[in-house]
This record gives structure tokens, C-alpha cells and sequence, in this order.
């Protein structure tokens, strides 16, 4: 049984990288950690995804279209260091990744985002 729109949201953030996957839950923004499925079987409300490679608008909109074939839950797709200024607590920022692979990212007033390197 769904919970009622009263109750506290279950809300679902999902970084897929390259070698491994985190999946952060949180209800009334206590968190529900290491956990494949909610206790009492909950459903989220929504879900945010960062995908490693996920570089593009085209391949983002390919993962969110085949979420609702495993959720039935509205979802945000972005490649993952769009993640990082969020992660911090930040509304707005420049983040950079470096390592085996390369990226900066940001977004514009206008909230359009920016990629350079990936």
C-alpha cells in the first residue's frame, strides 16, 4: 500500500559509476541507509540518478525513460558530477572531477547545464 501524500516522502538518490553504485534513501530527512528496499515497503516519490557516462541530454533522457520500467516514481537524471555541488549542500556551484577521467560542470542562471571535459 502506498503511503498517504501526509506521510513523510521517501526520497531516493542513486550514483552509478564506473565500478560501483551508492544509493542514498531518506524519509523526513532521516536516512535510510544500506538498504536494497524501504522498510515496510515504502515507495519514494522521487528519484535522483547521477550515471557515470551519462554525458549527454540523450543518454540521460535513455535512463530516464527506462526508469518507470523498474519505479513508479518521477526521476531526475544527470551524469554524476552534477551530484557534487548538491552533495555539499551547496544550490549552486562549480564542480570538478579529476582522476582517470575528466570533467567540469555547472550550470547557467538560467539553470541550462554545462559540461566541458567528460
Amino acid at each position: 500500500m502506498q503511503d498517504s501524500p501526509s506521510a513523510c516522502p521517501l526520497v531516493v538518490g542513486i550514483d552509478v559509476g564506473g565500478t560501483k553504485t551508492h544509493l542514498r534513501a531518506l524519509a523526513c530527512d532521516t536516512p535510510v541507509a544500506g538498504r536494497r528496499r524501504p522498510p515496510g515497503g515504502r515507495t519514494p516519490v522521487r528519484r535522483a540518478v547521477g550515471g557515470h557516462a551519462c554525458e549527454t541530454p540523450r543518454q540521460c533522457e535513455r535512463i530516464r525513460t527506462a526508469l518507470p520500467l523498474c519505479f513508479d516514481a518521477p526521476a531526475l537524471v544527470v551524469g554524476d558530477a552534477h551530484l557534487l555541488a548538491p552533495a555539499a549542500g551547496l544550490d549552486k556551484g562549480t564542480a570538478l572531477v579529476a582522476g582517470t577521467g575528466s570533467v567540469a560542470v555547472g550550470r547557467l542562471p538560467d539553470g541550462t547545464a554545462v559540461q566541458v571535459g567528460g
